[in-house]
């Protein structure tokens, strides 16, 4: 009987100890996935009745590194946008592997009218809006669509808003792109 009783302590024992490790291995799992998300949370957004939000995880651009003007440069990091029924939009970013000069202070980011990342044809052409209903949003400085650095380390986090005249269904599946302070694009993602 005194075996029986050790047997069953030792067994439950056991139990507790897997449970735990499940949930610890849970919890480190959903931390990982979700540690640039909640470095976006950071900024600061309640999502409001009626948006709609697409994300990219956003990757270095281009295999020819003779067009870029820091060829040390390997972009990560994930942007998010925020569309509101009224078709505007407030895009917020947080990216690693820019340049780590600071010669950018506005550095622009924008809504290309491809499809894909793959090359240039994929980006397709830069700044999509609708032109039928407003002029260029993405060269307006005063829209400020753009990261700057602020210090060495290649980081960047922030966010603006501006109106394209295009929503949620119209910018799904489209490549959001990064550029240097030299035009060149050095990241891109897929809206999804």
């Amino acid at each position: 009987m005194i075996k029986s009783t050790g047997r069953q302590n030792f067994r439950r024992k056991i139990k507790l100890f897997i449970s735990v490790v499940f949930v610890f291995a849970i919890i480190l799992g959903l931390f990982i996935d979700n540690q640039h998300s909640s470095r976006l949370n950071a900024i600061g957004h309640r999502t409001l009745k009626g948006e709609k939000i697409l994300t990219a995880s956003m990757e270095k651009y281009g295999n020819n590194t003779s067009i870029l003007s820091d060829p040390n440069v390997d972009v990560t990091g994930f942007m998010r946008v925020i569309f509101r029924p009224s078709k505007s939009m407030t895009v917020q970013f947080d990216l690693e592997g820019l340049s780590q000069s600071l010669v950018c202070r506005c550095c622009f980011i924008s809504i290309s009218h491809g499809s894909s990342c793959d090359n240039a044809i994929g980006i397709g052409t830069h700044h999509y809006f609708n032109s039928s209903s407003v002029s260029n949003p993405w060269t307006k400085l005063e829209n400020f669509p753009c990261y700057s650095l602020s210090g060495n380390s290649g980081t960047s986090m922030g966010s603006f808003g501006l109106f394209t005249g295009f929503g949620y269904d119209e910018n799904k599946g489209h490549p959001i792109i990064v550029k240097d302070f030299a035009g060149n694009v050095i990241g891109c993602g897929v809206l999804d």
